[in-house]
C-alpha cells in the first residue's frame, strides 16, 4: 500500500491556508468591483419602516432603478402610488393629481448623504462611501454583510448604522438603524417580484 505524500495533518494546515487565503482576497474593494454595474440596475423593493411610537410597521412596495452615474427612480406602487426621480442634484416627487414637486438636494445635506449613499453603494463607489462612513465587511463573496458607520458627526446623531447584506453581486437587503430607535429595511427582489 502506498503511503500519502502528505500527512493528514499536512493537508489540514495546507486546507486552512488556503482558507484564509481566499478570505483575505474578499475585501471592500472586491465587494465595490461586483457591485459596480456600468448598464445600471432595475429590482423590485419592499420597504418595511418601523417606527418608535407605532405598534405597526408601515410596509410600501415598488420599483427601484439605477441608471449610472446618478439617475435614481423610485416608484412606489402600494399602498399609495407615487414617484421619486433623482438626476444630479434634483428630486423630482410626483403624485397622481397633484402638482410635481422639485426638491433641490444640495439645500438639504442629510438627504443629500442618503442619497449620495445609495447611489455610492449601487455604483460599487467605494471612495465615496468611505467619505462619510466607517465600513466593516463580514461573511464570504456568497454571503456578506457590509456595516457602515457615519464619521459625520450630525448624520451621526440621526443614524446609528446602515447594514447592507448581500450575495455575490446582489444586494438583498439594506438597513437603516435610526439613533431614536427607527428602523427601515429595504429588501431587493429580483424583476420576477
Amino acid at each position: 500500500m502506498r503511503s500519502l505524500p502528505y500527512s493528514p495533518f499536512a493537508l489540514f494546515l495546507l486546507l486552512t491556508v488556503a482558507v484564509q487565503a481566499s478570505a483575505e482576497e474578499w475585501n471592500r474593494m472586491e465587494l465595490m468591483m461586483l457591485l459596480a454595474t456600468p448598464q445600471g440596475s432595475e429590482q423590485h423593493y419592499t420597504e418595511t419602516k418601523e417606527l418608535a411610537f407605532l405598534e405597526t410597521s408601515v410596509v410600501s412596495q415598488g420599483r427601484l432603478v439605477f441608471t449610472p452615474p446618478d439617475q435614481l427612480l423610485k416608484q412606489v406602487e402600494k399602498p399609495d402610488v407615487s414617484r421619486y426621480e433623482i438626476t444630479g442634484d434634483t428630486m423630482t416627487i410626483s403624485h397622481p393629481g397633484e402638482a410635481n414637486q422639485v426638491v433641490n438636494i444640495d439645500t438639504h445635506p442629510l438627504l443629500r448623504t442618503f442619497i449620495d449613499t445609495l447611489r455610492a453603494i449601487l455604483a460599487g463607489d467605494l471612495k465615496s462611501l468611505e467619505h462619510h462612513y466607517s465600513l466593516k465587511l463580514t461573511g464570504t463573496r456568497s454571503a456578506w454583510q457590509l456595516h457602515l458607520s457615519p464619521l459625520d458627526s450630525q448624520l451621526a446623531t440621526l443614524v446609528e448604522s446602515l447594514i447592507i447584506n448581500g450575495q455575490g453581486k446582489q444586494i438583498n437587503q439594506m438597513i437603516t438603524q435610526e439613533q431614536g430607535g427607527d428602523r427601515t429595511t429595504l429588501t431587493l427582489h429580483d424583476n420576477g417580484g
